[in-house]
């Protein structure tokens, strides 16, 4: 594989040009129109899955929920609250770029949901963008290339991103196009655009590493030390800079709230591995363009394909990682189906894939029949939530398991994140003290809860994920459930 060099003042000597060793004839072997075809139907099934989402706020759950209420906490004036204090109960493990951003479109007018809506879907614009562009860079051809980035719709966790308020899509995004920066020369200033962009990953996901880190080994493996050190120094440099603004702008509190859970232990770092393969499981998409990528990425040890193998390889490890961490969902999965969809890109570039393309448009098709399952199936979220504030009245504070009920009731949640606030109140019990005194005062004119049913499922979701603790015992002993259609519970003081 050619590359392009750099001069001793750090510009590129010559554009040489990335290539594969093609066959000959063999674009013609791949069933290119089958490709094409099942991608148009996954790209039409994902924009009317999104659009209907939109309208009825489909995937506006509790976690959502909380990252409106970061923003909205950005748009009063508090960054990163106290995990304790006089707004209510903190904590989080959101790194601030998606919400800043959320906070700054809702400043300059938009609405909360409107906004959440337009960062999410440039969040996967930027993301299909940026892979289009990288796998030109990789020397796929630009119709494939095309067709090749169209494959991150393919998850569920895909369409749940573009419809919900989460910066999974906008990381990935940021992240691909460092890459694409990196790989078309080595010189100074590419290397420290690309630092930007991955310390802006970085900002949005503090677990969005696996690209710098690829970049690295890539080219320390290509014996291009010098640029995997300029690399690495301005990236950890950048990256050490977006922690200390963080700390500055949140008057010292910021790293304090991310590391007062505690959360990760030995044990989940050893069960780590079994957890990812546990909610693989719920992916099934995701999970066989895992096995496929990981069967090709064993084959595939030179030209453009090495990068994406090594990509593949160090997003697969951070994955896994991930998964220490109680809680961790199947939107960690996104990355590497990218690193994945890469390897079956590249493959498919050097022809003769015949059945690994049919094995895709296959893949690809049962994506879209299940988007079009979820069109179906989509709740009116919305509507749903309108219903509950309705129930609950509008004459005090509501305690509710999404935060986005009381925001949208005009009111600043008192608890920001109810799952966080589970795992704090394990490390420090004087906030489950505080808060189970709350519950006793009364202090809520309602208490809204996600799920309408006493089943041992739910009161074991509220023992262990949602609030934690003895939350439903105060509960009951203290509130009394009103009638209040649909499907959330609605609670006022006895």
């Amino acid at each position: 594989m050619a590359e392009t060099t750099s001069t001793g003042a750090g510009e590129p000597a010559a554009a040489v040009r990335l290539s594969f060793p093609h066959a000959p004839g063999s674009s013609r072997e791949l069933p290119l129109t089958v490709l094409w075809s099942s991608g148009i139907v996954l790209l039409a099934s994902t924009i009317l899955r999104t659009i209907l989402f939109y309208r009825l706020g489909t995937q506006l759950d509790s976690v959502s929920g909380a990252w409106a209420a970061l923003a909205d906490d950005l748009c009063r004036g508090t960054f990163y609250r106290p995990v304790l204090g006089p707004l209510g109960f903190g904590g989080t493990r959101a790194f601030p770029l998606y919400f800043t951003l959320h906070a700054l479109l809702i400043r300059c007018g938009m609405g909360l949901t409107a906004s959440g809506y337009v960062l999410s879907g440039l969040s996967g614009l930027l993301v299909v963008g940026g892979t289009c562009l990288l796998l030109r860079r990789l020397c796929v051809p630009l119709g494939l290339a095309v067709l090749s980035s169209l494959w991150i719709l393919a998850p569920q966790g895909t369409s749940r991103a573009l419809a919900s308020f989460h910066p999974d899509l906008l990381a990935i995004g940021l992240e691909v196009c460092g890459i694409a920066v990196c790989l078309r020369s080595q010189n100074l200033r590419r290397i420290m655009l690309a630092g930007v962009l991955f310390a802006l990953a970085f900002a949005a996901k503090m677990t969005a590493v696996s690209a710098p880190a690829a970049v690295f080994l890539y080219w320390i493996t290509s014996h291009k030390t010098k640029a995997a050190l300029q690399l690495g120094s301005v990236s950890g440099f950048l990256g050490a800079a977006v922690l200390a603004a963080m700390q500055l702008a949140s008057n010292g509190r910021a790293l304090h709230i991310l590391f007062a859970s505690g959360g990760t232990s030995p044990r989940w770092l050893l069960l780590s591995a079994i957890s990812f393969w546990q909610v693989l499981l719920y992916e099934p998409v995701v999970a066989a363009f895992v096995v496929l990528a990981a069967f090709l990425a064993l084959k595939q040890a030179d030209g453009p394909a090495r990068f994406a193998t090594v990509w593949f390889v160090c997003s697969l490890a951070v994955t896994i990682l991930i998964y220490a961490a109680p809680g961790a969902a199947t939107n960690h999965l996104l990355e590497l189906q990218v690193a994945a969809m890469l390897v079956m890109g590249t493959a498919l570039a050097r022809g003769d894939r015949r059945r690994l393309a049919w094995m895709v448009s296959a893949l690809i098709l049962l994506a879209s029949l299940l988007n079009l399952q979820g069109i179906r199936h989509a709740p009116n979220k919305l509507a749903n939530i309108r219903q509950a504030l309705q129930a609950a009245g509008t004459n005090g504070p509501i305690l509710a398991e999404n935060p986005l009920l009381p925001i949208l009731a005009g009111e600043q949640p008192r608890v920001l994140d109810p799952f966080m606030l589970n795992l704090l109140a394990k490390q420090h019990p004087e906030i489950r003290t505080a808060f189970n005194a709350e519950l006793e005062q009364r202090r809520f004119a309602a208490v809204i809860l996600d799920h309408n049913r006493d089943t041992p499922e739910t009161r074991r979701w509220y023992a262990t994920s949602q609030f934690g603790g003895d939350f439903l015992q105060e509960l009951q002993a203290n509130y009394v459930r009103v009638a209040a259609p649909g499907p959330f519970a609605v609670f006022k003081p006895r």
